[in-house]
C-alpha cells in the first residue's frame, strides 16, 4: 500500500497543481482603435539613427533610378480580371522565359494579385519593376495531367479570370462556369502532359488555384525571379531600341 501511494502521491500534487493554476478568467471581448504614429511619441530625435536614414535613402535612389527600358502605353493593375492587358504582357514575358529554359512550355500563369501597381507610359526605372512586382516570386516550371490543366481553368473561370499567355483560350460564364478552352488552338487532352511555367506562389496552389497541386513534377529553376525576369526582358527590347507593348488581345471571353 505505501508503494501504491508513493506512485500516487506526484499524480495527486500536479492534479492540485493544475487546478490551482486555473485563474477564472475568459475573455469576453475585444476592444481596439487606430494610433497614430507620429512624432508626438518621441519628441527626442536621434541624430545618428536620422544620418542612417539618409545614408540608406541615398543608396536606395541611386539603385532605383536607373532607367532600364520604356513603355509604349499605361497598363493598369486593378482593371477587370478577365481582360488585364498588364496581365497578359507580364505573362507572355513568363512564357518568353519559360521556353528559354524549357522549349516544350506550353503556356504561362501569373496571378493578377501579384501585381501592385500600375506600368506608365514612358521610362521603365529599377524602381518600377519594383513597385509593380514587389515579391521575391521565382519562377517554377511544372507538369501537369490534361484532367489537371482542365481543372485549373475552371478554377480560374470561378476566379473570373487570371494572367495567361497568348497560347491559352478560355470561355467563362458570367457566373463563373468554364465554357471553353483551348492551349495552342487546341481543346486540352486529358490523357496529354502540360508544362507550365507559372510562379512559386501560384504553383504551391494559392489564391485559387489549387489544381497546380496535382503537378507530377515542378522545377524551380535558379536565379529566376519573376521581378528580374520583368527587367531583363524590358532592358532587352530598350537595346534592340523597342518599348513594352502593351499584349491587347483577349484571351478570357466572358458570355
Amino acid at each position: 500500500m505505501r508503494k501504491i501511494a508513493a506512485l500516487l502521491l506526484p499524480l495527486v500534487l500536479l492534479s492540485l497543481a493544475a487546478v490551482s493554476c486555473r485563474t477564472g478568467y475568459a475573455l469576453v471581448g475585444i476592444d481596439g482603435g487606430r494610433v497614430a504614429v507620429d512624432s508626438s511619441f518621441d519628441l527626442f530625435t536621434d541624430d545618428d539613427m536620422i544620418e542612417e536614414i539618409e545614408d540608406f535613402k541615398e543608396d536606395l535612389v541611386e539603385e532605383m533610378s536607373p532607367v532600364i527600358g520604356s513603355s509604349a502605353a499605361t497598363m493598369r493593375c486593378e482593371v477587370g480580371r478577365d481582360y488585364n492587358v498588364l496581365a497578359n504582357t507580364v505573362a507572355d514575358m513568363v512564357m518568353d522565359e519559360g521556353r528559354r529554359l524549357s522549349p516544350d512550355v506550353a503556356f504561362a500563369v501569373i496571378n493578377v494579385g501579384g501585381l501592385r501597381k500600375d506600368l506608365p507610359e514612358g521610362p521603365i526605372t529599377v524602381g518600377t519593376a519594383f513597385e509593380i512586382l514587389p515579391f521575391e516570386n521565382t519562377l517554377c516550371i511544372v507538369d501537369m495531367p490534361g484532367e489537371a490543366v482542365t481543372e485549373l481553368f475552371e478554377q480560374i473561370a470561378r476566379l473570373g479570370g487570371e494572367g495567361v499567355s497568348a497560347e491559352v483560350r478560355l470561355t467563362i460564364s458570367r457566373d463563373g462556369g468554364l465554357l471553353g478552352a483551348t492551349v495552342a488552338g487546341k481543346e486540352v487532352d486529358a490523357g496529354a502532359n502540360y508544362r507550365v511555367v507559372t510562379i512559386d506562389y501560384v504553383a504551391e496552389g494559392n489564391d485559387g488555384m489549387r489544381a497546380f497541386k496535382r503537378a507530377t513534377r515542378a522545377v524551380y529553376p535558379d536565379d529566376e525571379i519573376l521581378r528580374d525576369v520583368f527587367i531583363r526582358h524590358v532592358a532587352a527590347l530598350a537595346a534592340d531600341g523597342k518599348a513594352v507593348r502593351p499584349k491587347t488581345d483577349r484571351r478570357i471571353f466572358v458570355n
